[in-house]
């Protein structure tokens, strides 16, 4: 009964599948493709069993609607098979069930996931390559499949440099502490699950023991916070934080991240002046930001405009830009007075910034005032730390960097660099990030600027290829677009 009830299920899911707007082609003439790798095979094993005929699907992956609704004379189409539930409206994963995954299940040793098996378009993303070295942004909505693609790649990476007997640093940022844990398992999942595939097919090989691998051997996962705490213990000049700042940041975030510690402040309704006192300067949120306007920043007189889009336009125009950096104007500059003047603020253009004329007047008067408050209450905002890391970069020469490696400094230079939810970041955190790789024409960056965990900042990927363009020797990267949501059906995503 067991046996016929799973049946029954696997009959129901691709029955749903078929219902999916994406599907592939499958060729059932291979004849007909003599140059291609399709085949449809009506093989014999050694027992003189026949087993299932096997067709290569099609790298391309059409959508109904679009013109390629009815597939060509010998082909058929394929609908991935959708879960059973009728409460679901998912695609289902798959999960390449070879000897070294069997061994895996049976032995019950490891607590781990086994690595799924992408689709056509994940896998030509995974392994795309530019004539060009050039780095890669990759644009999708949530549910598109942009982490796995990045998780994958970063491992196949990984996997051909330990071919190849190399140890390059690889490194992997986010602005979300959990994604960056789930990525880093993720990426541990398939080094244990790759060691295991060894061994079966061949057991004499010498493949060392994941959890033997040293750290330094490993890529590094962390947040964007914990890469700016880092640098700016390594990089020569003066630091931002004293030691006792730096060790209640890092003890604050153990216990809560930032954006809830924030909320509770303002909950509690405890005053801005108050967070302080005498226990060093605390780091300027948007819940304390938020504070701060009702009190102070807003005034007795109407604004057009609201606390949300101040906040925006300091974070992402007045002190995150990179023209805010204000790199090679003045090495001397002070890191905290790196930011737009009012008439550099004013000549951005509308599609950077979407306020008028007059807007940006009374933006850039409301900044004045919070920066006074905020320097006089005690407070640094993301902004003034990462002027302070971009100004100290910004002196070192390439032979500096190389030199810091060789001072037993793990962080940088990055060899390979993979960003993902990069729509939380600034321009300025972007530049740095750039400065700090071997290769600016390496880096992979994923993201979506429909969502975004950083209050404030405002995105765009075509941003992101001008600064490449202008500042790492014109290269713009490859950009490339996830369009097919494998988490929710289109009524959800409507909403």
């Amino acid at each position: 009964r067991a046996i016929d009830q799973t049946i029954e299920r696997i009959e129901k899911s691709h029955k749903r599948g078929e219902d999916c707007a994406i599907w592939a082609e499958i060729d059932k003439k291979a004849q007909d493709h003599p140059s291609s790798s399709i085949e449809a095979e009506d093989a014999t094993n050694s027992d003189g069993i026949r087993v299932p005929k096997y067709f290569a699907m099609s790298q391309e992956v059409s959508v109904i609607g679009t013109g390629r609704d009815e597939a060509t004379d010998g082909k058929s189409k394929h609908f991935d098979p959708a879960s059973d539930d009728p409460r679901q409206y998912t695609l289902l994963k798959f999960y390449e069930l070879n000897e070294g995954a069997v061994k895996m299940l049976l032995d019950g040793k490891d607590n781990m996931d086994l690595p799924f098996t992408p689709g056509p378009k994940e896998h030509e993303i995974i392994h795309h390559r530019s004539e060009t070295p050039k780095s890669l942004l990759l644009m999708g909505r949530s549910g598109t499949g942009k982490t796995t693609c990045l998780v994958f790649r970063m491992w196949a990476q990984y996997h051909e440099y330990r071919q190849q007997g190399t140890r390059p640093k690889q490194m992997f940022l986010t602005k979300n502490e959990v994604l960056c844990r789930e990525v880093q398992r993720s990426f541990n999942n398939m080094g244990r699950a790759w060691r295991k595939r060894i061994e079966t097919n061949d057991p004499a090989a010498i493949e060392p023991d994941w959890s033997t691998i040293t750290d330094a051997e490993k890529p590094e996962f962390l947040t964007s916070s914990e890469w700016l705490e880092n640098l700016d213990v390594v990089l020569p000049g003066e630091q931002f934080f004293t030691p006792f700042e730096l060790k209640k940041r890092v003890d604050t975030r153990k216990e809560k991240d930032s954006v809830t510690k924030g909320i509770e402040d303002y909950l509690t309704g405890r005053d801005v002046d108050e967070i302080v006192s005498t226990e060093g300067r605390e780091e300027m949120n948007f819940p304390k930001f938020l504070k701060l306007w009702k009190r102070k920043l807003r005034g007795s007189r109407r604004s057009s405009l609201n606390e949300a889009i101040v906040w925006r336009e300091i974070k992402s125009f007045i002190k995150g830009s990179i023209v805010s950096l204000h790199i090679g104007d003045n090495e001397d500059r002070s890191a905290q007075d790196r930011y737009l003047s009012l008439d550099e603020y004013l000549a951005l253009g509308k599609k950077e910034s979407r306020l008028d004329e007059t807007q940006r007047r009374e933006a850039y008067e409301i900044f004045v005032k919070y920066e006074k408050l905020k320097k006089e209450s005690g407070f640094y905002d993301e902004g003034d730390l990462v002027h302070n890391i971009a100004s100290r970069v910004s002196r070192l020469s390439r032979g500096d960097i190389e030199a810091l490696a060789t001072q037993g400094v793990s962080l940088i230079p990055v060899d390979s660099l993979f960003v993902d939810e990069v729509q939380d970041f600034t321009q300025s955190e972007l530049y740095v990030l750039a400065m700090l790789c071997r290769d600016p024409n390496n880096l992979f960056l994923a993201g979506d600027t429909a969502q975004s965990i950083s209050q404030g900042v405002d995105f765009r990927f075509t941003d992101v290829r001008q600064i490449f363009f202008e500042h790492f020797g014109g290269t713009k990267p490859d950009l490339l677009q996830l369009t097919h949501n494998y988490r929710s059906h289109a009524g959800v995503l409507r909403l």
